[in-house]
């Protein structure tokens, strides 16, 4: 079965499961009614955010979303959508920890991570004396 299909027919079973209307999915979502009928006809597919928001809302893994509720994965690497969040939210933590401007702390660090402003400086100094005399 095409991948596509196979996700708008697992989405469809999730909500009719709730006894939602499409209509009623398409709000909860923020996106249009035709947006879900495509979804459940397999001719596109939600975004990877709205699979996440799907899976929590109906308390299922990404796995079970994409491939059907029951289904086994052979390896030991299936990820729960609130564990894929946890692990996106710790990346853009580490992003703005490594995108923090770095603190000098003493002369020493300074002098490497800005001798050529002392060189400059130096120069300029030395250029100035040198006219005045």
């Amino acid at each position: 079965m095409d991948k596509l299909k196979l996700i708008g027919k697992n989405i469809k079973a999730l909500r009719q499961e709730q006894n939602l209307t499409q209509d009623q999915f398409a709000e909860i979502l923020h996106v249009t009614r035709q947006s879900v009928s495509k979804w459940e006809t397999g001719d596109s597919a939600p975004d990877i955010e709205n699979l996440i928001f799907i899976a929590e809302k109906f308390g299922v893994s990404m796995d079970d979303l994409v491939f059907g509720i029951g289904h086994r994965n052979t390896s030991n690497n299936k990820t729960s959508a609130l564990e894929y969040l946890d692990r996106k939210n710790q990346r853009e933590e580490n992003r703005k920890i490594l995108n923090r401007p770095k603190q000098i702390t003493n002369v020493w660090e300074f002098l490497a991570e800005y001798w050529w402003v002392v060189t400059a400086i130096i120069g300029t100094i030395g250029w100035a004396v040198a006219i005045a005399h």
